[in-house]
């Protein structure tokens, strides 16, 4: 879902979101794929999902519930090469 969102991101961030949230492997399991610190992971698994997020606000609106939990979405700024 998120996918041509993630590709927008640098490597070294894509890589280890792709590992710890697309595939669903561990931090650790990250961590020692990419031969980096667990905390390096953490700090870039941290780093790449606020990236993610930014490019994700920049292109669309979301409508949340009370809770936070998403209801939608819209195109903010009209089209962009990643929506559809």
């Amino acid at each position: 879902m998120f996918a041509p969102w993630i590709k927008q991101l640098p490597d070294i961030y894509r890589r280890v979101i792709c590992l710890s949230d697309m595939n669903e492997s561990t931090q650790t399991d990250a961590a020692m794929i990419q031969s980096v610190f667990l905390l390096g992971a953490k700090s870039r698994i941290y780093r790449g999902r606020d990236r993610l997020k930014t490019i994700l606000l920049d292109c669309c609106e979301f409508d949340f519930d009370q809770c936070g939990n998403p209801l939608g979405s819209s195109q903010s700024n009209g089209p962009c090469d990643i929506c559809y």
